[in-house]
């Protein structure tokens, strides 16, 4: 069972002259991101396959699946004019495509490629826990369904849905017992 723990936030430090400052450090990443991007550059040489970042914003994916793998993602939609504007002048590699997700053809946008990895951050705003969970409009909700497109038309090796906890419990997409994907692996929520 899981419980929230209160949060008690920390005193601010003060200042005091003369006494040098402790540089901060940065805490080091989850163990899930790490096996995540582990796998994908320990994989079968990723170079000549396609990276796809759905509901692509302005970028803050992308720029950590840069850091991380060391090149943009090849493709990115968002339906934002200005969400996609700055996200093609931090990635200007990157094929842009400012669109509904669902109107985007997976295999006009990455060709004959494999996929490597498909990011997804569908909108979870209307039904977070900041606004009280109730989603506000099911066009929005039902917005993760367009990852079930893409799997079965460019069948990418990793697919990464990020959203709020939440999520899972929104309909019948993964069952309890969990899903066997093609490797034999079983599908199942990250921490």
């Amino acid at each position: 069972m899981h419980t929230e723990t209160p949060h008690h936030p920390k005193p601010a430090r003060q200042f005091r002259p003369g006494r040098p400052r402790q540089p901060r450090t940065r805490r080091p990443a989850p163990p899930s991101r790490e096996t995540l991007f582990s796998y994908l550059l320990g994989s079968d040489d990723i170079a000549g396959k396609k990276i796809v970042d759905l509901f692509a914003g302005g970028g803050g994916v992308s720029m950590g699946i840069e850091q991380a793998l060391g090149r943009s993602p090849d493709v990115a939609i968002n339906h934002d004019e200005e969400a996609i504007a700055m996200h093609q002048a931090n990635h200007p590699n990157t094929r842009h495509y400012r669109s509904d997700v669902f109107e985007v053809d997976p295999h006009e946008a990455v060709g004959d490629n494999a996929v490597a990895l498909l990011w997804l951050s569908p909108d979870c705003r209307h039904h977070s826990p900041a606004k009280g969970g109730a989603p506000i409009d099911q066009k929005i909700r039902s917005l993760a369904w367009v990852g079930l497109k893409w799997a079965g038309k460019v069948r990418p090796d990793v697919i990464v849905l990020e959203n709020v906890p939440a999520f899972v419990t929104w309909g019948r997409l993964i069952a309890r017992r969990g899903i066997i994907g093609a490797n034999g692996k079983k599908i199942k929520q990250l921490p």
